[in-house]
Order: C-alpha cells, then sequence, then structure tokens
C-alpha cells in the first residue's frame, strides 16, 4: 500500500473541521487517516466518502470524549459544571 493520501480541498476542510470540532483523540485521527488512505488507493477521495470515513472511525474505537475531556479537567472546574447544570 501506497503511504499517499489523496482528497480534494472540501473534504481536506470537513476533516479539519472534524478534527478541530469534534475529534477527542488521537486514536480517532489515525482512524480518519487510515480511512483516507485506505481509500485513496483506488482514487480521489471527496465529499460522497465522507460518512464512510466517520463509520469507518466509529467502528474503530468507540469511546466517550465528555469522560475523557472530565479527566483532564480541573477538580474545581468540574465540581462547577456540575452546579451549573442542576
Amino acid at each position: 500500500m501506497i503511504d499517499e493520501l489523496r482528497m480534494n480541498t472540501a473534504v481536506f476542510l470537513r476533516l479539519m473541521e472534524l478534527s478541530r470540532e469534534e475529534i477527542c483523540n488521537d486514536a480517532d485521527l489515525h482512524d480518519i487517516a487510515e480511512a483516507v488512505l485506505r481509500l485513496s488507493q483506488e482514487k480521489t477521495v471527496d465529499m460522497g466518502d465522507y460518512q464512510a470515513i466517520l463509520d469507518y472511525m466509529n467502528s474503530q474505537n468507540v469511546s466517550d470524549c465528555d469522560q475523557d475531556q472530565e479527566k483532564e479537567v480541573d477538580p474545581e472546574i468540574a465540581e462547577l459544571r456540575r452546579l451549573i447544570n442542576y
């Protein structure tokens, strides 16, 4: 397998947005790269492939982003968030 990604600008930008706004761990980034790499072997990846990329990422590891992020939060901030949500 050639280690080269081919995608059009639209899907590249959408994946950048996804990584900035929704991805909470490195494993998901690696899964996205693997999906794009596999699809790139046959064609240039485009927005028609976006859902397949997400589906592949979601099938690889199921993680609770909120739980992962909560572990990194200062305990006082976590308590404030808990109180605000009541």
